[in-house]
């Protein structure tokens, strides 16, 4: 974890199913950390189809995992429940994650922004969910993730923020 005082990172704010928030505009000032992120809030109020349950039961289950594992052993890490994704300024990994978080037909812009606070950067491998795994793994992995362990490709870590957020300018894509 790092500290960061006016540095510019850029976030993709997306409006889907389980984020209708307004999105954000110049000038604008957000603290984030004190209230649960859209991503988490869906397990709030969703109710996945049948067809849909085991994924999203299962990416629940990490996610309250991780966060034991964040409590008990890194407490002063930003948390996955209350942060906010963030991306370097470099071109690469910022087309890799506008088009990993693409979803049809839904709207999102690229926020470059200007952040005072904390960053923790995570290798999101960690987070795959492609089988099942018992409890005590997942907090394996977890442990991991939080350790700061590196991937294979640099442009797939992921930044978690919490601070002030500063917009400076709204686009709508990357290039």
């Amino acid at each position: 974890m790092e500290l960061v005082e006016n540095q510019v990172f850029y976030h993709i704010q997306r409006r889907v199913q389980w984020n209708d928030a307004p999105f954000w505009k110049v000038g604008e000032t957000h603290f984030v950390g004190k209230e649960k992120n859209p991503f988490f809030k869906l397990f709030d109020y969703a109710f996945p189809p049948p067809d849909a349950a085991l994924g999203h039961y299962m990416k629940l289950v990490r996610e309250l995992t991780f966060e034991e594992v964040r409590k008990d052993f890194f407490p002063s890490f930003p948390s996955r429940t209350r942060c906010l994704w963030v991306v370097p300024d470099n071109n690469d990994t910022l087309e890799y994650w506008w088009k990993e978080l693409n979803v049809d037909g839904y709207e999102k812009v690229l926020l470059k922004l200007s952040l005072t606070g904390k960053i923790f950067k995570a290798n999101q491998q960690h987070l795959a969910l492609n089988q099942t795994f018992s409890l005590d793994f997942m907090r394996q992995k977890a442990f991991r993730y939080w350790s700061g362990t590196s991937g294979e490709n640099p442009n797939e870590t992921e930044i978690l923020f919490e601070g002030f957020s500063n917009v400076l300018s709204v686009e709508k894509n990357p290039s």
